[in-house]
């Protein structure tokens, strides 16, 4: 609970109540100014993602070929071909076997 200051007497009264208890101002139109900035910030969640994916999901973006993005990958971050073609594979395949099971969903709705 906070101390606010009534803006008719100049009480210190609790940001809870909802009228000052000494004038009987109505405080009411001050909470809910302070709800309506909160509820107006935007809440921003970060990006969670280590500096490498965020790196492998920029060149999977730019390549539809796998291993035009292996080769970017390797000159960009110097990887060993085999880590480069492994975290490469993971992220086509994981995106092509998203599609066949989105494509398959729609193959059973017709």
């Amino acid at each position: 609970m906070a101390i606010i200051i009534c803006p008719m007497c100049g009480r210190q009264i609790a940001d809870k109540v909802r009228e000052c208890p000494g004038c009987g101002y109505p405080l009411g139109y001050m909470m809910a100014q302070e709800e309506a900035k909160t509820q107006e910030e935007p809440k921003v969640q970060g990006d969670t993602r280590t500096e490498l994916e965020k790196l492998v999901d920029e060149i999977c973006a730019r390549n539809d070929n796998m291993y035009y993005a292996i080769k970017e990958l390797r000159q960009a971050t110097g990887m060993d071909l085999g880590s480069a073609s492994d975290l490469m594979k993971k992220k086509y395949r994981g995106a092509s076997e998203k599609g066949e099971k989105e494509a398959s969903k729609r193959k059973h709705r017709i």
